[in-house]
């Protein structure tokens, strides 16, 4: 088997063009798909991973890679990386998958020092990560690895959990010195895994949990609960994690279910774990990756009095300056908006704005970065996607709001209805609305096109190529039609529609891709996770 570099071109179509990271079965690249060299440049690009040379020697490690991507491919889920195809050139076995750009979450962890989330993040990074479990076990599949070196956050908030095809190369039989008895060695991240995953049993949902509860721990406390310790070390020192600031009663001795040393003693479902827990004050989308990084969480109650009893003798004071020099305080607070508006400006947290302009706006994130962050450790690669760079960033949740006086309309923006549609095998037509939100005065405009997954276009749907697509004056929405193939299938297939700002389009919302999944006859509609 040769070697993959980068310029090769596999299959006369993939273009190599970057590695992203090595892992113990293949290298991650970064490769152009020139049969779609008429799609905008995010279309073009896409991950390929590619088995090790020496794995065409050991037959059985090849058929785990290939497990690896079927793995994937039955795990249609916004929240799980996305996989395309399984081929081979030659002796070269590969498969595609989305490119993600953005960061693993260890590096975010670790570039924030310690410092937790802000808790309405850090319950929407648990809401997604769980939300992907949960529909992995509905499907009999078990992860077996979680840890924050699986999860992925991509410039625009996006989170992926990776490497759902580890579970299969846990238990690997090795033989010992002698040659006489095997030995199982599980391949897991040893901070993160159960004692029984550790002690080589096989891993199931509790198991799953067990990692999620320390991943959880970490993004509520900034700190592992069991520093520098495996759980069979922790639970032989009889150590205990302590409760993390900000947790009521009821939320740590649910959190402490998922930590417990016995399999039997954890709960195996994650959703109905999770709704105990409560994520009602979690915020409803990730920020972009740039507002995650720089968060900080709320001050300390002390502060927060402090700067409470100086805003309340500060509207004292305006106040009877109001009462009597009414002219001077107009002028002052005038005087003091630009230069409240100045510095956003130039610290990036306000994009620069007409004088003459008469708008509300909230303080957006900075531009999400373009390049590729690749895993912190050489055995777990990072899986990278472009993202689009829309000429409005996506504000913060909660952040602070400038208001500039003006009777002007709302802002307008666009956005998909729902993350995913359920096309029945009876339908022949996905129906993807597409909703404005602001004023419905005027044609706007934006651009749509289609991204295969595990359905494939032409074959179990009618591709869409990007073109640009209208709202009408006083519409408040457009719904798009795409037919479905009535070819039968035996599981659920998806695929992708995909929104972008038109040349002076308006903004964009925060949910710019929706999965459609076309269903197998009597199949019902699976529940949505919340």
């Amino acid at each position: 088997m040769r070697e993959t570099a980068i310029g090769d071109v596999l299959r006369d179509r993939y273009r190599i063009c970057g590695l992203l990271g090595r892992g113990g079965r293949g290298a991650v690249f970064e490769a152009i798909d020139e049969y779609r060299l008429d799609l905008p440049t995010t279309g073009q690009r896409l991950a390929i991973k590619v088995a090790h040379r020496g794995l065409g020697q050991q037959p059985d490690a090849l058929s785990e890679l290939q497990r690896e991507f079927q793995h994937l491919q039955l795990l249609s889920h916004p929240n799980i990386v996305r996989v395309h195809e399984f081929d081979r050139d030659g002796d070269v076995a590969f498969f595609t998958m989305e490119l993600l750009n953005g960061a693993l979450l260890s590096r975010l962890l670790g570039t924030r020092n310690a410092i937790a989330l802000p808790r309405p993040y850090a319950l929407a990074v648990m809401r997604d990560v769980g939300a992907a479990l949960a529909y992995a076990h509905s499907r009999g599949v078990v992860h077996g690895d979680i840890n924050p070196q699986n999860i992925f956050i991509s410039n625009d908030g996006e989170l992926r959990v990776l490497d759902f095809g580890g579970t299969h190369e846990l238990l690997r039989d090795r033989w010992s010195a002698d040659n006489e008895l095997p030995q199982r060695v599980p391949e897991v991240t040893p901070g993160y895994a159960s004692c029984q995953v550790l002690e080589g049993q096989h891993p199931d949902a509790r198991d799953d949990v067990f990692a999620f509860a320390c991943v959880a721990y970490v993004l509520l406390s900034g700190q592992h609960p069991f520093p520098y310790r495996t759980a069979i070390e922790a639970c032989g020192q009889r150590l205990h994690a302590r409760r993390p600031s900000g947790l009521s009663g009821h939320q740590w001795r649910v959190l402490q279910e998922g930590l417990r040393w016995e399999r039997d003693r954890r709960p195996a479902d994650v959703k109905k774990w999770l709704d105990r827990f409560g994520l009602t004050r979690a915020a409803p989308r990730l920020p972009s990756l740039p507002v995650l990084v720089n968060a900080t969480p709320p001050g300390k109650p002390r502060l927060l009095l402090a700067v409470t009893v100086i805003a309340l003798f500060a509207l004292a004071c305006v106040g009877y300056w109001a009462a009597t020099d009414y002219d001077a305080l107009v002028r002052h607070l005038t005087e003091w908006g630009g230069q409240a508006r100045s510095s956003l400006e130039s610290t990036g947290l306000l994009k620069a704005v007409p004088e003459s302009a008469s708008i509300s706006t909230s303080a957006p994130a900075p531009a999400p970065a373009s390049t590729h962050l690749p895993a912190s450790t050489p055995g777990r690669p990072a899986v990278t996607r472009p993202t689009h760079s829309p000429a409005v960033a996506r504000a913060a949740p909660n952040s602070d709001t400038l208001a500039l006086v003006g009777n002007a309309a709302p802002p307008v923006h666009i956005e998909l209805a729902a993350d995913t549609v359920d096309v029945q095998a009876t339908e022949a037509t996905a129906h993807i609305i597409v909703r404005r939100r602001g004023s419905i005065h005027g044609d706007v405009s934006f651009t749509w096109w289609t991204e295969s997954g595990t359905a494939k276009p032409e074959r179990d749907f009618a591709p869409v190529v990007p073109h640009v697509e209208h709202i009408e004056d006083g519409s408040s929405g457009v719904t798009l039609n795409i037919p479905i193939s009535a070819t039968p299938r035996a599981q659920s297939k998806s695929f992708y529609v995909v929104i972008d700002r038109a040349d002076a389009g308006p903004a964009l919302g925060a949910r710019t891709l929706t999965m459609v999944t076309l269903q197998p006859p009597d199949q019902q509609p699976p529940v949505s996770d919340p």
